[in-house]
């Protein structure tokens, strides 16, 4: 899902970028490095092939050079990649460009206990039927070709707590490219349980790199702008619209921010504004409607009131069910009452 008035960045460069953090730190010695309440052998030297096609990353972040400076190459060390799936690995593995794993695992059905296989490509489903866990596993192979790894598919925050929970246990970095929309605290569940894995001294977990910052086709920033009252739209509550575009082009005579969407899609959008965080002064309002208005999802969340509500934050959160169309991001002053604010829109 992407916002129309966002910022597109290819895809490659997050990926190869996140693996590299991880498995460069992985590959410097340990005598290098500190670690809270706990030691790590030197990994030991090896050379191995990293397949036939290599991440632009291993050159621009001078992978190759730190692996011929240190000695090491990742051997000795587990790296754990939590992702969407990992479809394609038998053709990637046949290449040399993913290794056998250590262990590939997942959920069967609702549970949420982790199952693993030992080195194996598994069957689409149960772990994951998407695949940019496969590019992850290719990136940290050509950037430490001797690090030992092993996947875990995630869908949810729970599967992802319980992933963590399993690998912290047994490796030494978990890397992922997953996001969760934020909660109005910044506490969320899934962090939480992170960096409680990370301060346990009894488990080898050492090191927690995930996705930062990575919205940029599905994020829009930008200052409020006024626009005509919500009521011309069909809201009910009174109020100006975010102007997104100058000239009025656009979604809405440009009122609009609009993303394509498909039957059963999981829809969520989340609005945050540049109010002191736990002091939020001015209310805005975040609606998604379709082209018709004929049907309204919102987030009213009463900033600034006795109602105590005290972040800047709106979110909306549905499952969509209907044909494959387009709907309509709209940012709306609370009944005129919010002082001008600068706004990030992920969708």
């Amino acid at each position: 899902m992407r916002v129309r008035h966002g910022f597109s960045v290819r895809r490659l460069w997050r990926l190869w970028l996140l693996g590299a953090l991880a498995v460069l730190l992985a590959m410097v010695p340990a005598a290098l490095l500190t670690a809270p309440q706990a030691s790590a052998d030197e990994p030991a030297t090896a050379i191995t092939s990293a397949g036939t096609a290599l991440t632009e990353g291993d050159e621009l972040l001078g992978a190759a050079e730190a692996r011929a400076r240190f000695g090491v190459d990742g051997s000795g060390v587990r790296v754990a990649v939590l992702s969407d799936g990992i479809r394609g690995l038998d053709v990637a593995r046949s290449s040399e460009d993913a290794p056998g794993l250590a262990a590939a695992c997942g959920f069967i059905g609702s549970s949420l206990t982790v199952v693993c296989n030992d080195d194996t490509v598994p069957l689409a489903g149960q772990y994951g039927t998407a695949e940019e866990g496969t590019a992850l596993i290719e990136i940290v192979h050509d950037l430490a070709p001797g690090a030992q790894i092993s996947f875990g598919a995630v869908a949810h925050s729970d599967q992802h707590i319980a992933m963590v929970n399993h690998f912290a246990a047994r490796v030494d970095i978990i890397v992922d490219n997953l996001s969760f929309l934020f909660r109005a605290d910044q506490q969320s569940s899934v962090s939480r349980n992170t960096s409680a894995a990370l301060r346990r001294a009894d488990w080898p977990l050492r090191l927690y790199v995930t996705a930062s910052g990575n919205w940029a086709a599905s994020h829009w920033s930008g200052e409020w702008r006024a626009g005509a009252d919500g009521r011309s739209l069909g809201l009910s509550t009174p109020g100006a619209l975010h102007q997104f575009t100058a000239d009025g082009r656009g979604p809405l005579s440009g009122m609009a921010n609009g993303f394509e969407v498909s039957d059963g899609e999981l829809v969520q959008v989340a609005l945050f504004w540049d109010d002191p965080r736990g002091g939020a002064l001015n209310d805005y309002d975040l609606h998604v409607q379709s082209a018709s208005a004929g049907s309204v999802w919102s987030s009213r969340q009463r900033q600034g009131t006795s109602e105590n509500w005290d972040s800047a934050h709106e979110l909306v959160s549905f499952r969509y069910e209907g044909p494959d169309t387009e709907l309509y991001i709209v940012i709306q002053n609370h009944r005129d009452e919010a002082e001008p604010a600068r706004f990030d829109l992920f969708a």
